[in-house]
């Protein structure tokens, strides 16, 4: 029997279409949904993806610049070693070389006990040598020391006395400037004298003639008397 007008089949048809229309609605939303979802997930996976990215590029950038100046570091410091041994060299090579003189007890009494010092005047200090020997005129010294860009020529006594600095003023040090300080370009020149003990006399010749003044007594505790020295010129000492 028709109910309002419509065959009973065609309306159960209708409901199920209804029914068929509505699920397959209901999954479409639920798949543009889950598709949503995803795509939202991918983009926050890729994002942190990339911020991991950038920062291990990131690391591995600093980590590398890291190596860079410890390998410019590396080969600065070879190269300043490799230039001052030919400068040295330009010495020994042609009028001697280091010696390891067997009257020179004080001398090496003198460099052990200075291979600690950090620095000297406010330059560090790069190496101790002992016993310098060059031959062209004859000339010795008992050590210097290599600061990266000055030399200090050595003086060790005993006992340092007026005329132990006014001899090394006069010949060891006037000689080496004007015959050997050109050799070391922009490189500053300067005398220190040292000794266990140290006349009062003597230690104001030093100060009064712009060397460094060290104290090294019987217990090695190194005493720089004198931190204020000056640069000196082969003007000074010219004949």
């Amino acid at each position: 029997m028709p109910i309002n007008g419509k065959n009973p089949n065609r309306l159960q048809e209708e409901f199920y279409e209804s029914l068929r229309r509505e699920k397959e609605a209901r999954e479409e939303e639920y798949r543009r949904e889950k598709k949503a979802r995803e795509e939202e997930h991918r983009r926050e996976r890729e994002a942190r993806e990339e911020e991991y990215r950038r920062e291990r590029e990131a690391r591995e950038e600093e980590h590398r610049r890291a190596r860079k100046e410890m390998a410019d570091m590396r080969r600065e410091f070879r190269e300043r070693a490799r230039e001052r041994d030919e400068q040295w060299k330009r010495i020994t090579g042609e009028w001697g070389s280091f010696t390891n003189d067997e009257g020179g007890m004080v001398e090496y009494e003198g460099v052990a006990a200075l291979k600690d010092l950090p620095e000297i005047g406010g330059m560090p200090v790069d190496e101790v040598v002992p016993s310098l020997k060059l031959t062209k005129k004859g000339r010795e010294y008992d050590g210097y020391i290599q600061c990266p860009k000055a030399v200090v020529l050595l003086e060790f006594k005993r006992r340092l006395t007026r005329e132990s600095v006014q001899k090394f003023l006069d010949v060891q040090l006037s000689g080496f400037l004007r015959d050997f300080s050109g050799l070391l370009n922009g490189h500053a020149y300067y005398g220190a004298v040292v000794g266990a003990t140290i006349d009062p006399d003597a230690e104001k010749l030093a100060r009064e003639s712009g060397l460094f003044v060290i104290r090294i007594p019987a217990n090695r505790r190194v005493e720089v008397v004198n931190n204020q020295a000056r640069i000196l010129s082969a003007k000074e000492f010219a004949e």
